[in-house]
């Protein structure tokens, strides 16, 4: 007999009939935890890369949400990526146009009103979600807006650009 664990958004199906252990799913989650650190850790190589530490820094995490152009928070990476980056020093600001907040270890964190005002001052961006509104932000928006241009995508919204600090999640080096 087989169970569906339902209360994962990810879907995941978990067998309980057969008593060996299912590896392929253990790694899933092993390599989707280690990816929240690989996120913070490349915010901190961008920031090395123009000069700044990430204690201190001012980073915007753009999307709370579990996936694309939905308001539920459940599960989502932002929470152990906010919780990272606050515990390591950053002051961390938040925009979803979908989710109005998230609680994680570190506090309950308030989105901001538009994705001008999450940007506005910012050394560092973090996006973790495609939300749709995410994918129309120029580079030259974020150049004009930002502190310190440094972007790490994780969604693939951005191609880099002139004027910026581009690390993005699958890409290698840009």
């Amino acid at each position: 007999m087989s169970t569906a664990h339902a209360g994962s958004p990810a879907g995941y199906l978990f067998f309980h009939a057969d008593p060996r252990p299912h590896r392929f799913i253990e790694t899933s989650g092993e390599i989707n935890e280690f990816m929240k650190m690989h996120v913070v850790n490349l915010a901190e190589k961008g920031l090395r890369q123009v000069g700044k530490r990430l204690y201190g820094a001012k980073v915007v995490v753009m999307g709370l949400a579990y996936k694309k152009n939905i308001n539920d928070p459940r599960e989502s990476p932002a929470i152990k990526i906010i919780e990272e980056l606050a515990n390591l020093g950053a002051e961390v600001r938040v925009y979803d146009p979908f989710v109005p907040s998230i609680r994680t270890r570190a506090g309950v964190f308030t989105s901001v009103g538009s994705v001008e005002e999450a940007l506005s001052g910012a050394e560092c961006a973090v996006f973790l979600v495609d939300h749709d509104v995410f994918r129309g932000i120029s580079v030259g928006t974020v150049k004009g807006l930002m502190a310190s241009p440094v972007v790490v995508d994780g969604k693939n919204l951005f191609a880099g650009g002139e004027g910026i600090v581009y690390l993005g999640i699958g890409k290698g080096l840009v």
